[in-house]
């Protein structure tokens, strides 16, 4: 069962395992000019979701409109709407990018502010 944004807190222990794991990983290949970045997708509209969207539209008698509504109160997104594959794709092409070069070690969320962060 996927839990939302603001009901995993109980996850958090997991979380942080996870971003011990490619810190260290950082630090290992590092010295050799490979970076370690991870990038945490929120809910996102792709052509496999919309056809979700659309089955449990059908089972419900509502619009995919009205889910996708749903879904994003339920998950309390901040900015108010799912990600389009582009909002991950542009965070994804600067973190390969020359202007991202002493990046590494760490996380970035692109998840419309599902789980704040300070």
């Amino acid at each position: 069962m996927r839990r939302s944004g603001r009901d995993r807190a109980d996850s958090l222990p997991e979380q942080a395992e996870g971003g011990r794991q490619h810190g260290e990983l950082a630090t290992e290949v590092g010295e050799h000019g490979v970076r370690v970045v991870c990038v945490l997708p929120g809910f996102v509209v792709t052509d496999g979701t919309t056809a979700h969207l659309q089955h449990m539209a059908d089972q419900q008698g509502v619009t995919t409109a009205e889910i996708t509504r749903q879904i994003v109160d339920h998950l309390q997104v901040s900015m108010g709407r799912p990600g389009d594959p582009e909002d991950v794709a542009e965070m994804i092409v600067f973190l390969a990018s020359g202007r991202a070069k002493w990046l590494t070690g760490a996380q970035f969320r692109v998840d419309g502010g599902i789980i704040p962060t300070v």
